[in-house]
């Protein structure tokens, strides 16, 4: 009797042994309700919503004029626009980027001599696909097109010309840039840029007061850096 109470005994142990660790496992997993994701958020800084930035782009700028050389380019700009969240890992941006500056080069003084465009007016309609680089921050892949106003001066020989008018042309951008937070609002950006401009110059003017035709496009492919900040609302 006491050998068969024993076993008994014996017996419940070994199962209770077996059940208690399934049943402190059990005991620490989270329950659906115990799970709190409300007003958590990964990465705010990529929410969807509008944005205004601003920068300073500078380079060089390269003419297609023959025997021509390279020359300071550089740009100010200011870009409203607006992100689409479209994952954690991804968005989507459209924007309108307003910039001014300046770009020259030098030609041959039987060509155009040294050739200054200050550019007044600028405006690309811009395109984006952002994607996490890490640390909350993205890259930002960017296609642009718009339009194009300057003014057109050149010293050939020691003479001045300038056109009559402004030259109008049309600007195509490639872009990449990254983003990252500074604060709840606020957020650092840069990158690097490649844009091609093309002008359409008719009548130019010497410093005499003789005016003559040109009638000639001057195209200019500009490489940039660029650093600026962006407000999101």
């Amino acid at each position: 009797m006491r050998r068969s109470v024993l076993s008994l005994i014996s017996l419940f142990s070994l199962e209770a042994l077996a059940f208690a660790p399934s049943a402190r496992a059990s005991g620490d997993m989270l329950q659906p309700n115990e799970i709190q994701t409300h007003g958590i958020e990964a990465n705010p800084a990529n929410d969807s919503g509008m944005f205004l930035g601003g920068g300073v782009m500078f380079g060089q700028s390269y003419s297609s004029e023959p025997r021509s050389s390279s020359g300071l380019a550089y740009f100010l700009n200011v870009e409203p626009g607006y992100q689409v969240h479209t994952g954690s890992w991804n968005r989507l941006e459209v924007s309108g980027d307003f910039l001014f500056g300046h770009v020259d080069f030098r030609t041959p003084d039987d060509i155009l001599g040294k050739v200054s465009i200050p550019l007044a007016y600028g405006f690309l309609a811009r395109l984006g696909y952002g994607y996490s680089i890490g640390n909350k921050s993205f890259g930002i892949m960017r296609i642009g097109v718009g339009p194009m106003l300057g003014k057109l001066q050149a010293h050939a020989g020691g003479v001045r010309v300038e056109s009559e008018s402004s030259i109008s042309g049309l600007a195509a951008q490639l872009a990449w840039e990254m983003v990252g937070p500074i604060n709840d609002t606020l957020d650092w950006t840069g990158g690097l840029s490649l844009t091609h401009m093309q002008f359409d110059v008719g009548k130019v003017q010497e410093s005499g007061g003789t005016s003559y035709d040109v009638s000639r496009d001057l195209v200019m492919n500009v490489p940039t850096a660029q650093i600026g900040l962006r407000v999101r609302f």
